[in-house]
């Protein structure tokens, strides 16, 4: 290979250095398709990332509930429903609050309401998926959620009115 070499006049440069090697600060400047480095400040992919050929993070979609969203059988004992689903990639979260007007009958099971088909669970066997159910509330109450896989609801038995607060996370497939 040639040499390069920098011409100067007076002690001012006349051309610029042109093989990469040349560049001062080079090697700290750019990122290298091998090796470890660490690479500061946000990065904005928008065509995605992969690792190992895998896809890291695709797609995000949000779908928000209110209570025209309540199943109508569901009005008797439902009053206000609150809540989103949020998909990132391939995991769901399910955050949300419904208020209980009327008392359920033991053991009946409430649909609430439709879950959005892209938000299903993932379908590869045993897929109802177990939905946590919180009252602020010192008195002691039976409680129990779960997105029904089959019927693509969410179900929900209490025993006390008021707020109940929701959540969950599952995956879904791609």
């Amino acid at each position: 290979m040639a040499d390069i070499v920098q011409l100067e006049e007076k002690g001012n440069l006349l051309y610029p250095k042109t093989h990469t090697s040349a560049i001062d600060g080079l090697d700290e400047t750019l990122v290298k398709k091998t090796g470890d480095e660490d690479i500061a400040g946000v990065k904005n992919f928008t065509d995605g990332l992969k690792i190992s050929n895998e896809e890291v993070v695709s797609g995000y979609d949000k779908y928000s509930l209110n209570d025209k969203l309540i199943n109508t059988a569901a009005k008797a004992n439902v009053s206000e429903l609150a809540g989103t689903f949020v998909k990132v990639g391939n995991i769901v979260t399910f955050n949300g609050r419904m208020n209980i007007s009327t008392v359920m009958t033991a053991g009946q099971f409430v649909e609430v309401c439709d879950i959005p088909s892209q938000f299903i669970p993932n379908s590869a066997g045993y897929w109802n998926t177990a939905v946590t159910i919180n009252q602020f509330s010192t008195a002691e109450a039976n409680r129990v959620a779960f997105l029904d896989g089959a019927a693509k609801t969410l179900k929900v038995y209490t025993n006390k009115i008021g707020n109940h607060y929701l959540t969950a996370s599952w995956s879904i497939s791609k």
